[in-house]
């Protein structure tokens, strides 16, 4: 079985945003992981990303999460994630306890308008 993943860069004004649709799994958590630490810049106070369509999320992908976050905290920028409650990646990111840890949203518009209060 091949995993689909679709990892999309955006910058909505200066929040950068990587779009994932699909399944993140360890066969493809390197490739999600790549382009979240290529997003790392001291340019950019925050990054956002949206997981709101991704159909299979496992821990290979939270542990990306932990890893950006994490770094981002150490550079005192912000981490924002978008999963709707109740979404496949959302539940697991509840039952680990992370969303005590991760900055969530519902939806996109929120993340970005919480981003843009940091500035």
């Amino acid at each position: 079985m091949t995993v689909m993943v679709t990892l999309t860069r955006a910058l909505h004004d200066d929040v950068q945003v990587l779009t994932v649709e699909g399944e993140v799994d360890a066969a493809n958590a390197p490739n999600f992981a790549g382009e979240l630490q290529a997003m790392l810049s001291n340019a950019s106070f925050a990054i956002v990303a949206d997981i709101s369509r991704v159909t299979y999320f496992d821990s290979a992908g939270l542990n990306a999460l932990v890893v950006v976050h994490k770094e981002l905290e150490r550079r005192q920028q912000y981490f924002h994630v978008v999963a709707p409650p109740g979404s496949r990646a959302r539940r697991l990111i509840d039952i680990t306890r992370l969303d005590r840890v991760l900055t969530m949203h519902e939806d996109l518009q929120a993340a970005l308008e919480a981003a843009r209060a940091h500035t």
